[in-house]
């Protein structure tokens, strides 16, 4: 049965990574690892990834995002193709990321074979290296039972063991933290009885509000493009005093904005006139405010679910700071277009720009 964590993750790309590793040293790796841009939706491993010891299956994905990357023109030993090491990386890729779409067709599932034939063209070049002597690798030997088990079984999120090992959080750790930790195993029992009771209760509320769904027409996907803001639940400083607002974050009329956005949250239809004259009598009843550096938007599908993993876009309104080790961290601010409610999809009409 296929299984994305333990048979891809890791399995292959656990040793795919050990293979470069011995193909283009660590050091150099390290080195490539060390210089990537910031990139919002992708994990930087700025100490590099040759030390990494008990990596996990979410490691194994972020080191995915950009191993291709760090590999493309290096050079290897004894002048060999780096073509051919490429190509078999970019191979095993796309075979990782098509294994995991949450729909499949005739057309996808020629696209997995392709990947692993082609992975299978240009394995040789860990065999010129000296790196493998065979590739009797059973987890490798099972990538050819994918397409036929998918057509059997479904998509590979239907059996993937990462939601299995997930329901230790839900069965039980939670269920254990819910307890006075004393005859403990009874009352985990009632627990997960109860939170099973108010799943079926909540099922037969929304139903009954619903109605009957057979008499209801079956809507099209939306096909629009949604997002979802995620920001973290503490702030990231919690008291800034007003003047480091101006001076450190660069919002000049900060105090002045603020006093004309509680004047128009308080009194609607208010002129700009109006508006400003009556914020100059507002006197703010604190000095300090709590501050957030980081805004960030995931995607949400047809089926109104998103990924949290994956980041679309994110914005940062940072100072310049000091790190643990006294380096300065340059200051990142970014600009941002703000829809005001009557802007269309395309142009900047109804939008107000942010810095």
């Amino acid at each position: 049965m296929p299984d994305v964590l333990h048979q891809l993750y890791q399995g292959i790309i656990k040793h795919l990574i050990k293979w470069i590793k011995e193909a283009c040293s660590e050091p150099e790796i390290d080195a490539h690892c060390h210089r990537l841009p910031p990139n919002h939706n992708i994990r930087l491993f700025l100490k590099g990834i040759s030390n990494l010891s008990h990596v996990s299956g979410m490691e194994h994905n972020q080191i995915c995002h950009f191993l291709l990357s760090i590999v493309t023109g290096i050079q290897l030993p004894g002048n060999l193709n780096n073509a051919c090491l490429t190509h078999a990386i970019h191979a095993i890729l796309d075979f990782l990321y098509l294994t995991q779409y949450p729909s499949h067709t005739d057309q996808t599932l020629v696209l997995l074979d392709d990947a692993l034939t082609h992975f299978h063209d240009n394995k040789d070049i860990f065999l010129d290296l000296g790196i493998r002597s065979n590739f009797n690798l059973p987890k490798l030997h099972s990538f050819c039972h994918y397409v036929h088990m998918i057509k059997m079984y479904g998509t590979t999120d239907n059996y993937n063991t990462k939601y299995t090992e997930h329901l230790h959080i839900d069965l039980m750790k939670d269920a254990y933290r819910a307890t006075n930790c004393k005859d403990k195993y009874s009352q985990m029992t009632l627990w997960l009885k109860r939170c099973e009771k108010m799943l079926w209760h909540d099922n037969f509320v929304q139903w009954r509000l619903v109605g009957d769904l057979a008499l209801q027409e079956r809507s099209q996907p939306d096909m629009d493009y949604h997002w979802a803001i995620k920001m973290t639940k503490h702030p990231t400083i919690k008291c800034v005093p007003l003047d480091r607002i101006v001076q450190d974050y660069g919002t000049t009329f900060f105090t002045a904005a603020l006093a004309c956005y509680m004047v128009g949250r308080n009194q609607s239809g208010l002129s700009a006139a109006q508006l400003e004259q009556e914020a100059a009598h507002i006197i703010l009843p604190f000095d300090t405010v709590a501050t957030f550096h980081r805004i960030k938007f995931h995607a949400i599908d047809a089926c109104r679910f998103w990924n949290s993993s994956v980041t679309v876009d994110s914005v940062h309104s940072q100072p310049s700071q000091k790190d643990k080790r006294g380096h300065t961290i340059p200051t990142h601010f970014d600009t941002v277009l703000v829809n005001e409610g009557d802007g269309g999809i395309m142009g900047v009409d109804g939008a107000f720009a942010f810095v």
